[in-house]
């Protein structure tokens, strides 16, 4: 039997539960969440010939999101042939080939693209697969971008050198597969922590200028003892990374090597030069010179080492006085182009004379790469013998002339060597010209100018004999009358010396004649 206190708390219970119902009926409904669309998102084009004449709803966004204003194939053959690299550039023609259905290559689930015949016109349908509740455009958006990031991933990853991202601090955080390749091959392991994956540090830069120079030379050493390569590593930074990226330089830091030894065995070649050397490079500075022109130029070698460039390099010559002093030295300054230009084509040679009484031969010639050499030769010596040598010419041609027999002296091949005066005289060339330089056409001269029955064959076998003593004191008669006696002497040198006496007269004594 129910009893009051029982119906209260009925009634009670009642009272609350509508209360609830009516809060309940004021809260506004949740919102629904986007689930996974089950039918997939679709864009049509309708195509008469080359034109567009038709599209759907959810195509119309293509034309403003991508700037497309001309409505024709082409137009959109460039925006879905990011995705769809097979599309025709051109509306299929042959029917035969219809239906057409392309897939995307692109990362992620293929979308596809059916091209088909709509009467005499073209349909072509985008179909998206459905991931939430987008629309088609930002599909192709996303699919598109993903293919692109995609695209960047593989870019980088397979680059043939050594790419990495690091932190501000330096620690690295992504490496590619090239950078892992040569950490393989250093032997060098990724370590496993609590902070994560920790790559090792292949790099280590030994010509950088500072802790933020973005481009700077770094060798790697596979192992001990093994091989070393080196790369320049160009550092991209960025407010939170910096990328670096390495470039192979083998060959270049070989060819800069080489390029040192060479340089360094030329200078060791050069030092044991006794002529000066001074090497200006395409810029026109001093590059390289040997000892013998700090010895010849005076110029100090810290001076010759701080390359100077041309200009300062010759008023320097000027200032220690190894070179003439111009005239009009401004003018000489101003043609100092000319001067180099004819070094560079090889047509620069001077002999300078300096006010000490050396004499200097320099000349200009062209160097590998538009460098120019000037060669500073000391001839001093050479100009003294030369001159010594001439003057004792010029003394012996006066003492020969000193005699008043004809004297000719012949060298070992029959060439004139000396003639004085008095032969030149008697044995006047007929025609006017000047006497021959050979001993056969001397003979002829002497036998055009005599008379009788003398036997000029073996007077010419008499004196081409090593000892034509035999010869002297023959007697030839001349056209005029006068008869005259040949006297041959073997000299110093294998040369003979020739002299026609009168006959009847004294015989000059010829060993005064060998020594002139």
């Amino acid at each position: 039997m129910i009893e009051f206190t029982d119906i209260a708390v009925i009634c009670v219970i009642s009272g609350l539960v509508s209360v609830i119902s009516a809060l309940a009926s004021r809260r506004p409904a949740p919102k629904a969440v986007a689930q996974p669309s089950t039918a997939p998102a679709r864009a049509v084009f309708l195509f008469d010939n080359n034109t567009i004449v038709d599209v759907s709803q959810s195509a119309e966004p293509f034309f403003q999101a991508y700037g497309i204003e001309s409505r024709s194939w082409s137009t959109l053959h460039e925006v879905l042939a990011t995705r769809f690299p097979n599309l025709p550039e051109a509306p299929p023609q042959e029917t035969a080939t219809l239906p057409m259905i392309l897939e995307s290559q692109d990362a992620g689930p293929a979308s596809r693209l059916f091209i088909e015949a709509a009467g005499h016109r073209l349909r072509i349908t985008l179909l998206e697969k459905p991931i939430l509740a987008l629309t088609t455009l930002e599909l192709f958006q996303q699919r598109g971008w993903e293919s692109q990031l995609a695209r960047m991933r593989a870019a980088v990853n397979y680059a043939p050198y050594p790419i990495w991202q690091t932190t501000t601090n330096g620690r690295i955080l992504w490496t590619n597969r090239a950078y892992q390749d040569l950490m393989q091959a250093c032997g060098r392991t990724v370590q496993r922590g609590p902070r994560g994956v920790t790559y090792p540090e292949l790099f280590s830069d030994t010509n950088r200028s500072g802790p933020q120079a973005d481009r700077y030379r770094a060798c790697v050493t596979l192992s001990p003892g093994a091989e070393t390569l080196w790369y320049e590593v160009k550092a991209v930074r960025s407010d939170l990374h910096t990328m670096h990226y390495a470039t192979d330089i083998n060959a270049i830091v070989q060819s800069e090597k080489t390029q040192a030894e060479f340089v360094q065995t030329l200078t060791k070649t050069f030092a044991q030069l006794s002529i000066g050397l001074a090497v200006f490079d395409r810029n026109r500075n001093l590059s390289l010179f040997n000892p013998a022109l700090t010895d010849m130029t005076g110029l100090a070698p810290a001076f010759l080492a701080r390359q100077p460039d041309l200009r300062s390099f010759f008023d320097a010559l000027r200032d220690a006085q190894v070179m003439p002093e111009p005239r009009d030295y401004h003018t000489w300054h101003a043609d100092l182009a000319t001067l180099i230009d004819a070094a560079a084509d090889g047509r620069y040679m001077e002999t300078w004379t300096l006010p000490s009484g050396q004499m200097y031969r320099v000349s200009g010639r062209p160097h590998p790469d538009g460098a120019i050499v000037f060669l500073f030769e000391d001839i001093s010596a050479a100009i003294m013998l030369s001159r010594q040598f001439r003057a004792d010419m010029a003394l012996n041609q006066s003492v020969l002339d000193q005699f008043i027999q004809p004297i000719a002296v012949f060298g070992p091949d029959g060439t004139v060597q000396f003639t004085n005066a008095a032969y030149d005289q008697q044995w006047t060339n007929p025609s006017g010209d000047a006497n021959p330089q050979d001993l056969a056409n001397h003979l002829t001269l002497w036998q055009t100018a005599s008379a009788g029955p003398q036997d000029w064959t073996q007077i010419s076998q008499n004196i081409a004999q090593s000892d034509p003593s035999a010869l002297s004191g023959k007697v030839i008669t001349l056209n005029d009358g006068t008869t005259h006696s040949i006297w041959v002497r073997k000299i110093t040198g294998g040369a003979n010396l020739i002299c026609f006496a009168k006959h009847g007269h004294t015989t000059p004594d010829l060993a005064l004649v060998e020594t002139a």
